[in-house]
């Protein structure tokens, strides 16, 4: 194991919207979220896999769980926009939910400098995968 201080500070993304808007609210359930439409603006949506090791990861086709893609189904039927933001530690599969207003992919930065090597990295720790 390493040193107590090896995770770097961080934030959820509904703390963080919660702290950057104060018009934001939190939304605990699919029925609240739809019932709520008429007085929302734009949905952001928080979506992904569970923590996974060897073996338990293992899959041919990663894709979001049909109840993550349905709840997004059920946003969109509101007619407001809607953000999805994937967390995963792989590409997934998205189904229908690649139809969002706007998809962002938070890329896990390097906790420390890392050395150069020939790979291109992104210098982003938000990068938007698809926007309309």
């Amino acid at each position: 194991m390493g040193p107590a201080n090896q995770i770097p500070p961080g934030t959820t993304v509904q703390n963080g919207i919660l702290s950057a808007d104060p018009n934001a609210t939190y939304v605990p359930d699919q029925a609240t979220a739809v019932a709520d439409a008429s007085s929302t603006d734009a949905y952001v949506v928080a979506v992904g896999e569970k923590a996974y090791a060897e073996g338990l990861g293992d899959n041919p086709a990663p894709a979001l769980p049909a109840d993550q893609t349905a709840l997004i189904s059920a946003l969109e039927k509101t007619g407001k926009p809607v953000v999805v933001v994937v967390i995963a530690g792989r590409p997934l599969g998205l189904g229908s939910a690649e139809q969002a207003n706007a998809i962002l992919r938070p890329i896990r930065a390097a906790p420390r400098p890392v050395r150069p090597s020939r790979r291109r990295s992104s210098a982003s720790s938000i990068r938007a995968v698809t926007s309309r």
